[in-house]
């Protein structure tokens, strides 16, 4: 079983469980699953808000989720690049 199957499982028995909830979260991050990563961060802010880790690790995420997750398109090189000349190897005299 993957593991954000085994923290969704344990969260269906109880919401409230820490350890379940930053599996949770920590495997959306994984995925690149970064506003399901804020929310589950959120969560844990709700569950343990004398941990001030938790709120840093939402705000992360949270930017990751409102980056680009692609860069900006830029030239790239022509996949066939015309040849360059070739000497003469004959010279007509």
């Amino acid at each position: 079983m993957a593991a954000l199957e085994q923290a969704a499982r344990a969260l269906e028995r109880r919401a409230d469980y820490a350890n379940a909830r930053m599996l949770q979260a920590e495997c959306h991050m994984e995925l690149a699953e970064f506003a399901e990563a804020a929310a589950a961060y959120a969560a844990l802010c709700r569950i343990e808000p004398a941990n001030p880790a938790w709120a840093e690790c939402r705000l992360k995420a949270s930017d990751m989720a409102e980056a680009s997750v692609y860069p900006s398109p830029s030239p790239s090189p022509s996949p066939n690049p015309s040849p360059s000349p070739s000497p003469n190897l004959n010279p007509k005299p």
